[in-house]
């Protein structure tokens, strides 16, 4: 996965400090995305919101068919057919952002709820 989130924003003619201004976090974070190799899921989720992508969209996800392929060996069907390849990779891929959404809405609410509780123990 090689982020692209520059590459997005110059397509859309906009600016590191436009984004932050409309997600919240610091520009220098936006800054240092296409840099990062980890990115805190909070920024995932704000930065694909307000370019109304998906998270995936962020990512340049070259290899994702031959990862599957080498991880998966035994699910690779010999004779499959082009359509029935793609139903399979749409399957996985569905199946991964299904869970990345639920993960991702738990840690969100974690957050919530942990402030909500300093705030009430304060």
């Amino acid at each position: 996965m090689k982020p692209k989130l520059n590459k997005i924003l110059k397509e859309r003619k906009m600016t590191q400090t436009e984004l932050a201004e409309k997600t919240g976090i610091n520009q220098p974070v936006i800054s240092r995305f296409d840099k990062s190799k980890q990115h805190q899921d909070i920024h995932l989720v704000l930065i694909s919101r307000a370019l109304d992508l998906s998270i995936e969209d962020l990512f340049e996800i070259e290899d994702l068919y031959e990862t599957l392929d080498a991880s998966f060996p035994t699910m690779k069907v010999a004779e499959s057919q082009p359509e029935e390849d793609d139903l399979f990779y749409n399957n996985i891929r569905n199946d991964i952002n299904e869970m990345l959404e639920k993960r991702i809405k738990e840690l969100i609410d974690e957050k919530v709820n942990k402030k909500k509780n300093d705030q009430s123990a304060k």
